[in-house]
């Protein structure tokens, strides 16, 4: 009997409220409290309004700002602005079109599709940048429509940024849209070598094994030397200015000198291409393959050495370093250790390479074939 009365009060109540005009809301806040200022207004619930319809004759993919959107018919919404639409069926032309948007106005887009079909488009998020397809180059963007159908590789590069490769099938009739976001390739540097762990120096510090990935690397030109057990040493230029990725690839040899460096110095500093390759009076610098090397002496109290040096392809090189104290004229040098004979220079072509040439009753050295310009006069050179 009481529930009774207490469904039939507020049935009442609700009956009243409507003859007086009042919201549910109000008579609710009326009710439960004794509050007697006016009830708060409650704000209308925002309605989404579609901005964008696509139509179009045929079921047909969409793409809004080069972004997969959906399939015909379709109904997005999206910000108020300019848009690039792309709607894709098979056996017709692309359809795209660039569309203004405006807010709280709903804008329809029916495709007007031509016959046809077979083509492949091609855009980057990145300007300019230049699509590599199969042998030939080309700027982005670009539709192709006269593509043979079969198998094709592409790439797209871009300078500062990391390059995109793939693969597609065309068929007749279908058509591709390939849409690539470019990923900054700035301070990125990747070195790898065959075999892998070896030990990496860049720039003289120690970096960890062989394949490595790196990132945030200053830009600039930086040395990269290269370690395994029983390998040549491989010292490596890389240049990554331009924001570029450094990319390193050495292929170890077990090919190379054996290098030792004499300073006479207990304090000197031995560095080839700006890696301290070892310290004190004597430095066994271990194998280093073939190739042309600077190298840097510094020791305390003497001047800087700085000299260019040529490793062999085998055996054993020995280098003396001649420092000068601070306070001395004069400028120091490295010398290759070796056994030497005075030999006539003008003979020198016919000894090294059987060829010489006579004019004007002298002996003239070819030298555009020597390695190295010759001296005039007589020389002291390294026999093998």
């Amino acid at each position: 009997m009481t529930h009774t009365t207490i469904r039939s009060f507020a049935w009442n109540a609700s009956i009243l409220s409507c003859l007086l005009g009042w919201s549910h809301i109000a008579y609710a806040q009326e009710d439960t409290t004794s509050n007697t200022s006016e009830p708060a207004e409650v704000a209308p619930e925002p309605v989404a309004i579609p901005a964008l319809v696509v139509e179009a004759p045929v079921a047909a993919e969409v793409f809004v700002d080069n972004e997969p959107a959906g399939q015909t018919p379709l109904t997005l919404d999206v910000p108020a602005g300019k848009h690039t639409v792309r709607i894709s069926a098979d056996g017709f032309d692309p359809f795209v079109r660039r569309v203004t948007v405006v807010d709280g106005q709903t804008t329809t887009l029916k495709a007007d599709f031509i016959q046809g079909g077979g083509t492949v488009e091609f855009q980057a998020s990145i300007s300019p940048a230049k699509l590599i397809l199969d042998d030939g180059e080309m700027i982005l963007p670009i539709r192709l429509n006269e593509l043979s159908e079969g198998e094709h590789k592409w790439e797209i590069r871009a300078t500062g940024y990391e390059t995109v490769k793939g693969q597609f099938s065309l068929v007749k009739g279908k058509n591709i849209f390939i849409y690539e976001a470019l990923e900054s390739s700035r301070g990125k540097v990747l070195i790898e070598s065959n075999p892998s762990d070896s030990i990496v120096y860049l720039d003289g510090e120690n970096v960890g094994l062989t394949p490595i990935a790196m990132e945030n690397v200053e830009a600039g030109v930086h040395s990269v030397m290269i370690e395994h057990k029983r390998y040549a040493k491989a010292f490596r230029t890389m240049d990554n200015t331009l924001g570029n990725k450094g990319i390193v690839k050495a292929s170890m040899s077990k090919m190379g000198a054996k290098v030792n460096i004499k300073t006479k110095s207990k304090s000197a500093q031995v560095y080839i291409e700006d890696h301290l390759v070892g310290t004190g009076k004597s430095v066994r610098v271990g194998l280093v393959e073939k190739g042309n090397y600077n190298v840097r002496i510094v020791s305390d109290g003497h001047k800087t050495l700085q000299s260019d040096i040529h490793i062999p392809a085998s055996g054993k090189v020995k280098f003396v370093a001649n420092l000068i104290p601070s306070e001395d004229s004069g400028m120091p040098s490295l010398v290759k250790k070796g056994a030497a004979q005075q030999v006539n220079w003008a003979l020198w072509g016919g000894v090294a390479l059987g060829t010489a040439a006579t004019a004007g009753g002298t002996i003239a050295v070819l030298q555009s074939l020597e390695t190295e310009p010759a001296p005039s006069g007589d020389a002291v050179i390294s026999l093998p």
